[in-house]
Order: structure tokens, then sequence, then C-alpha cells
């Protein structure tokens, strides 16, 4: 057989595709840029954008938390309704101390809340198998909207903690392109990026310094981030398990928004009560804080165990 015919008869490897998540994220930063283009976007009101964001995250963004339960159930956290019990309530317990730990210091749990967030959000990427790329690509990805504007992103973190917040967004636009600079050496260093990932991030860091802060997180998140994390979960499943998580997830997402709806009404029942736009900010951000750090927490602690578990 010549070495054409065999080349001719070898099996093709299938094609690359980008997953689901990356296209869903080109396609929302499209119509944003077509929005940013027509002026539109500029004019829409930051109760508006703070209302599209929370029902935007509601959607795309909190299922992919709801599951943690399954997640610990797979990893062996809890393997009965008593150890479901006691996982939801340290769960909850976690939450209730993030709340509370951002009355008592806002400012600090303001600047706790962006490095935690920074560190999760750089795994996105597989810069985020090498733990300074990791967390030094977090630390980019929400420093760049304070590089466009820091008044913006300054005037968001005071709805959150208060007037001496501020100066976190001016530390952020001053050590912006450090950051960046520093990323990209330690990416090039651990040899680590993909055709996909820099488009991803070529196309987030566009975004973040051309867009308002808040629809720059409402694509990242909601179209990026929650789907990646979803998909993960979702792919190895099979068919029974898939309606077993599905079932899961719903009813530990109606179980958050309830918890929003209440601290909705606790938020507004406060003498004085506080301006729509502080409520619908702090709801939005503090409610992802509260949920992000046990969620995070979660996902370290299964990575570790799986790892232990093939070390074996």
């Amino acid at each position: 057989m010549s070495r054409d015919a065999r080349l001719s008869t070898a099996p093709v490897a299938p094609r690359d595709r980008w997953p689901f998540e990356t296209r869903a994220m080109l396609v929302a930063a499209t119509l944003l840029a077509l929005l940013l283009a027509s002026g539109f976007a500029a004019r829409v009101p930051l109760q508006v954008q703070l209302v599209g964001v929370l029902g935007l995250v509601a959607v795309a963004g909190v299922p992919h938390g709801a599951l943690d339960p399954w997640v610990a159930h797979r990893s062996g956290l809890w393997t009965s309704r008593r150890g479901l019990a006691a996982f939801s309530a340290a769960y909850l317990l976690v939450v209730a101390a993030v709340v509370g730990a951002w009355w008592l210091a806002p400012v600090a749990s303001l600047a706790g809340f962006l490095l935690v967030s920074s560190w999760h959000f750089g795994g996105d990427w597989r810069a985020g198998r090498h733990p300074p790329a990791r967390l030094g690509l977090g630390l980019c990805l929400l420093a760049l909207p304070a590089l466009r504007d820091a008044t913006a992103v300054g005037d968001l973190y005071v709805l959150l903690s208060g007037d001496a917040a501020r100066t976190l967004a001016v530390a952020q636009a001053a050590a912006g392109w450090w950051l960046v600079a520093a990323f990209l050496v330690l990416t090039l260093h651990a040899g680590s990026m993909r055709r996909r990932d820099g488009v991803e991030l070529a196309v987030l860091a566009a975004l973040a310094l051309a867009a308002p802060p808040l629809a720059f997180f409402a694509v990242y998140f909601c179209f990026l981030h929650s789907p990646r994390h979803l998909r993960q979960l979702w792919q190895p499943l099979a068919a029974g398990q898939r309606r077993t998580v599905a079932a899961v997830a719903l009813a530990y997402t109606a179980a958050t928004l309830a918890l929003l709806l209440v601290a909705w009404v606790v938020l507004r029942a406060a003498s004085p009560p506080p301006a729509v736009d502080t409520a619908l900010a702090r709801l939005l951000f503090i409610g992802l804080a509260a949920l992000t750090v046990p969620h995070m927490a979660l996902v370290q602690l299964a990575q570790a165990r799986a790892q232990r578990g093939a070390a074996a």
C-alpha cells in the first residue's frame, strides 16, 4: 500500500470545536459591542443595569452554584439525608458568616471578596493550573474595568461598602497594567495559553476597557464562567444522573432565589431604607460574595479529594 493510500484511509481526528460557553460569550460580546456602538448602552440608568444583571445572574449564574450539594455528594462529603442536612447547615453558616463580616467590616470584606473571586475566576483557563498565573489572571480581570473608569467602579464599591471602598478602585487602576504585564510573563513562562484562551481573554479585555463595569461582569459571569462550570459537571454524567442533577439544580436555585427575595425585603425594611440602587447593588454583589465563598471552598475541597483518590 502506498504512503498516500495509507494516509487517505487513516482515521480523521474530530475537529476541536469551541465549547458552548465560548460561543455564547462571543455572541453576547458582539451584541454588547453593537449596543455600545449605537450609544444605547451608555444611556441605560444604573438601576436598570442592576435589575438586568440580577435577572441574568438568577437565570444563568445561580444554577452553577446550586449544584454544590451534588458536588459534595459525588466527593463523598455526605451520603445520607442526615449528611445532606449537616452539609446544608454548614453551607448556610458560611453564607451567614460572610454577610455578618460584610456588616462589621465592609471594606475589608469587599477586598477579601475581590481576592477570592480573582482566584476562583482565574481557574477558568488553562493558565489556572499554575497558581501564580491563576491569581494574576483573576486580578487582571477584576482590575481592567477600573483602568477604563475608576470612578464608575468606585461608585459601585461605595454602594457596597461605603466611601472608603473607593480606594480599592483607585488601587486597581494603579496596578492594572502591572498586573497585565505580570500575568503575560507568568503565562508565557508556563506555556499554558491555548488559542481559545487567547481569544476569550482578548474579547474580555476589550469589553472591560470599552463597556460599563456591570455589562462586562454580566457577559463574563453569565455567558462564560457559569456555563463553563455547568458543562464540566454535566458532560461526564449518565442520562439517569442528569435527571437527578437537573432536579437538584432547580430545587436549590429556587431556594437561593427565595433567600435573595427575603434579603431584599429585609434591606428595604431597614430604617431608613437604602436607596434602590444601593439595595440592588448589595443584593447582587454581597449575595454573590456570600454564595461564592462556600462554593469556592467546596470546589477546592472536591478537587483535592479527587487528586488524593487518583494518587491512591
